[in-house]
């Protein structure tokens, strides 16, 4: 495709029909040859919803990342590092999504921030669910005991603890189950 033809509904043409590793070489070569911002971000969002449906989660969490460069908003820069956030989360990457967290924050409003610590939360919640329904134990347990580490509230406390004790006693972690079943007794 020649430089000046490259828009939005030519690179949707020219994936039409494609399979999903052919639109990902075609998005990689269309890339290094757009030169508006606009057209990058595009085709690095393209990329990111790409990688995701193929699970590949690290690398669609580098495609927001990536696209939050070179947005001007900050609102857009939010959503896209909210957006990242959750696929680090989702990959069982908590460091990363630490990272991208933090990066949210820094152009945040104190309200916006409030919001986003609070769809942290949920994407920790949402994909300790989704461990578990998928018999995933060790990676739910991974996540909970990383949430130990996150603000929550003493109702959203107990609820990691529970699950936590819960998925120890499943794995035959009884050492770790009856450690923190201690410190529930010794509360009392």
């Amino acid at each position: 495709m020649a430089e000046q033809e490259m828009d939005k509904v030519s690179i949707e043409k020219a994936l039409e029909g494609k399979g999903d590793f052919v639109k990902m070489d075609y998005l990689q070569k269309f890339l290094s040859k757009a030169k508006s911002l606009e057209m990058r971000k595009f085709i690095l969002l393209k990329l990111c919803d790409i990688y995701e449906s193929k699970g590949m989660l690290n690398e669609a969490a580098r495609m927001c990342d990536a696209a939050s460069h070179i947005s001007l908003k900050d609102s857009e820069k939010i959503a896209l590092h909210v957006r990242e956030t959750g696929l680090y989360i989702k990959s069982g990457s908590f460091e990363h999504g630490d990272l991208a967290f933090k990066k949210a924050l820094s152009f945040a409003t104190e309200k916006e921030k409030v919001d986003i610590k609070k769809s942290l939360k949920d994407f920790y919640f949402k994909q300790g669910d989704a461990f578990e329904k998928s018999q995933r134990r060790s990676n739910a347990i991974k996540l909970y005991e990383k949430m130990q580490t996150i603000p929550l509230e003493e109702v959203e406390k107990s609820q990691v603890k529970e699950r936590l004790m819960n998925l120890y006693e499943k794995t035959g972690r009884l050492k770790d189950y009856f450690a923190m079943k201690g410190k529930s007794n010794s509360n009392y």
